[in-house]
């Protein structure tokens, strides 16, 4: 549902956290915008001659803290997941839709 939410409106979106009940049963998960949070800084000790020449992996998703998320939560039955917060506003340009790889499929499609 927020998938195809996100492929139309043109940003997307990747499994945030998880929090499991004692049984072991995801009992809340949380969607973000795949540009949620902030680019983590690389530290890197060029005056080590071990370490110098080793190349640090590039990323092509570039993180802009962007808040837009949705949380879901089990009901009470444990039988459905429901939806207990929605944060639309996204501080980045869209893409348009149908470009290619603007969606990250995962097994949380069930939502």
């Amino acid at each position: 549902m927020y998938e195809e939410y996100a492929e139309k409106a043109g940003f997307s979106v990747r499994l945030s956290t998880q929090n499991c009940l004692k049984s072991g049963v995801v009992d809340r998960k949380y969607l973000v915008c795949n540009r949620e949070g902030l680019a983590k800084g690389v530290n890197k000790d060029t005056m080590n001659e071990e370490t110098s020449e080793n190349q640090i992996r590039t990323s092509s998703i570039s993180r802009t803290g962007c808040m837009a998320k949705v949380k879901f939560k089990l009901n009470e039955s444990h039988t459905k997941y429901e939806l207990y917060d929605f944060v639309e506003e996204h501080n980045h340009t869209f893409v348009p839709p149908g470009w290619p790889n603007t969606n990250r499929r995962g097994n949380w499609r069930d939502i």
